[in-house]
């Protein structure tokens, strides 16, 4: 294991001792501790166990929303704590309980927030406050109204960084991939950064592991040798079943007061009833018929349908 490898471990032991149950899926989650709307915010949640520091207003929770697929792990867990009516003083009281656990972190200004972090890999905790007096105008949040304590409160997030290892059948399949053509993801990225980005939860039923593969995957789309998945990588490292695949899609934009561009997507059943259907992005350009043909060929590469979407302004 290497040293991001190493650091996640220990994070996640440290989540273990707290009691969060992240390991567990969201369906399970929902079915011991029951969904409700938020005490604060408009979204549903599930409050779980495991206090990472005192002074919670509500127990730590993840969001229940249909996008998110229920038979994976919830990856984001939240939470705010309040020992009084001071940004500062809140950061640096959470601060002080969490470096008992997981070691010593600056706390830093970071545009109109004051932030401490701990990060290992793409797992992280990280508490976050915003200082009245670092506002430029009056913040506008309707939570605020339904909880005033959330202005100088401090905000509590822990990203577990979860992803599925390959199964046997997913490393033969990426160790025999072929190159088809290149794809291009944010371009302020580098190779070994996907290593360390969490991946949206909408999207872990299709995203692996990353570090074994990340030479022969990286910036490349690929088909298996048998042709029976779909691989990708530039944010993450995706592996589509071929047999889950509905359809390519290409959308583009025409310049208007942006410049315009398009995207290739693969469109993917989940089998999750509450969201059959799941968008991946494959890559981007900056021309709006820039990707017509490469998204036609991966079509029939793949014997699936392929869209055109319709070209509309880029406003």
């Amino acid at each position: 294991m290497d040293g991001h490898g190493d650091a996640r471990a220990s994070l996640w032991a440290a989540l273990d001792r707290l009691g969060l149950p992240w390991r567990e899926t969201r369906a399970i989650l929902a079915e011991h501790y029951g969904v409700r709307a938020h005490a604060a915010y408009s979204w549903d949640v599930v409050e779980v166990p495991g206090r990472l520091v005192s002074a919670l207003l509500w127990p730590m929770s993840v969001q229940m929303l249909p996008q998110f697929p229920t038979a994976y792990p919830a990856a984001r867990f939240s939470g705010a704590a309040f020992f009084g009516d001071d940004a500062e003083l809140n950061i640096q009281r959470a601060a002080e309980e969490l470096r008992l656990l997981l070691g010593p972190a600056p706390i830093t200004t970071q545009y109109n927030t004051r932030r401490c972090e701990w990060q290992a890999g793409a797992a992280a905790v990280r508490l976050t406050c915003w200082p009245p007096e670092l506002q430029t105008g009056r913040l506008h949040n309707p939570a605020h109204k339904r909880e005033p304590r959330l202005v100088t409160a401090c905000h509590v997030a822990v990203t577990t960084g979860f992803r599925r290892s390959a199964s046997p059948q997913e490393d033969t399949w990426i160790r025999s991939a072929r190159p088809i053509g290149p794809v291009r993801g944010d371009r302020r990225m580098r190779r070994e950064d996907v290593v360390s980005l969490a991946p949206y939860e909408a999207e872990v039923a299709f995203v692996r592991e990353p570090e074994l593969y990340l030479a022969t995957t990286y910036g490349r789309v690929a088909a298996s040798a048998d042709r029976r998945a779909l691989i990708f990588c530039h944010t993450q490292l995706y592996v589509v079943p071929v047999k889950a695949i509905t359809a390519f899609r290409v959308e583009r934009l025409s310049p208007a007061k942006g410049g315009g561009g398009s995207w290739l997507d693969v469109l993917c059943e989940t089998g999750e009833p509450a969201w059959p259907r799941a968008t991946l992005k494959i890559t981007s350009a900056d021309k709006p018929d820039a990707l017509n043909d490469f998204g036609a060929r991966l079509a029939a590469h793949f014997d699936k349908p392929f869209e055109l979407g319709e070209l509309t302004p880029d406003v």
